[in-house]
């Protein structure tokens, strides 16, 4: 299942969810990891879009760890 297109589709309906940021790999050299953490707040998880619920789940503490 993709997860970054519901999350569009519920910002569009206006209904609350979690605050995200989606990349691609064609987009991932584009990531300001000091942006990324002001708008979402350490510890951020990095989870893959179109995997399984819980596959590929990364906790992210500081920017080493990303």
């Amino acid at each position: 299942m993709d997860k970054d297109i519901p999350k569009k589709l519920l910002i569009q309906a206006k209904i609350p969810n979690a605050k995200f940021v989606s990349f691609t790999k064609e987009t991932k050299s584009e990531i300001n990891f000091n942006k990324v953490k002001k708008e979402l707040k350490l510890p951020l998880f990095i989870k893959p879009a179109n995997m399984g619920s819980s596959v590929g789940i990364n906790r992210v503490d500081n920017q080493k760890k990303i």
